[in-house]
């Protein structure tokens, strides 16, 4: 079975695979400013809100999507390294500047591996950010998709013995 995905392309359900790159920020005043740059450059607002603390949380993804996080983060490192005053003041205010790598995983391939480059890596220092990789677990398939179990299929039999 397949799984859509937000780009059009198609996804097995158990073939791990590079889902997506998230930027996460907190700060102690709405970054409005911040804000507005990104979404000059056609980024998506996941969400923003403001915590029970009083802190400005954020969450923000490219609209393009990427096979492998190295040039998605190219993309959002080029964005911060061109930022204007107001932009660059809000970032270096942000307790928090966290880029999330995400993956499905999956049961194939065996074995599955995706680098960043020392300029990206770089990059990501120069900038003060940090580096955070999440990893989904594998969908469930749905009832109408699972194998019945051999008990399954025993108690199944039984049931329409006795009608």
């Amino acid at each position: 079975m397949a799984k859509k995905r937000k780009d059009g392309q198609k996804r097995k359900l158990q073939e791990t695979a590079y889902a997506n790159t998230d930027l996460k920020i907190m700060a102690d005043e709405a970054p409005s400013a911040l804000k507005a740059a990104f979404d000059r450059h056609g980024y998506c607002d996941l969400w923003e809100r403001q915590s029970e603390e009083g802190r400005w949380e954020g969450t923000f993804e490219t609209a393009k999507q990427y096979k492998k996080p190295d040039p998605n983060l190219a993309d959002f490192l080029t964005v911060i390294e061109t930022l204007e005053a107001a932009e660059l003041s809000q970032w270096e205010a942000c307790t928090l500047r966290e880029f999330d790598i995400g993956y499905h995983a999956g049961l194939e391939p065996f074995s599955f591996s995706q680098s960043l480059s020392e300029e990206t890596i770089r990059g990501l220092a120069s900038v003060g950010a940090s580096l955070r990789i999440t990893v989904y677990a594998p969908e469930k398939p749905k009832l109408s998709q699972r194998k019945p179990s051999q008990k399954t299929k025993k108690l199944s039999a039984g049931k329409r013995r006795k009608r």
